[in-house]
């Protein structure tokens, strides 16, 4: 029993060593993730389009589900 529980200690330090291949993300200051992100150009146009068209397709499957198309 010992010899299982020196065991397991030994394989639970060896799975947390991280060697030299460990590939961790580069680290940044936390200024520079609190900066305002420029904003694109404004899709409200596009966006609007597109609700506009979703809407009609909606309004034209309630109507097939209706039955009145």
């Amino acid at each position: 029993m010992r010899y299982l529980s020196v065991l397991s200690v030994l394989f639970l330090l060896a799975a947390c060593a991280t060697g030299p291949e460990a590939d961790y993300p580069r680290l940044v200051p936390k200024a520079s993730l609190l900066e305002a992100a420029p904003l694109p150009d404004d899709p409200s146009a596009a966006v609007l389009a597109r609700a506009a068209a979703l809407n009609s397709r909606a309004n034209d499957l309630r109507a097939l589900d209706d039955g009145t198309q």
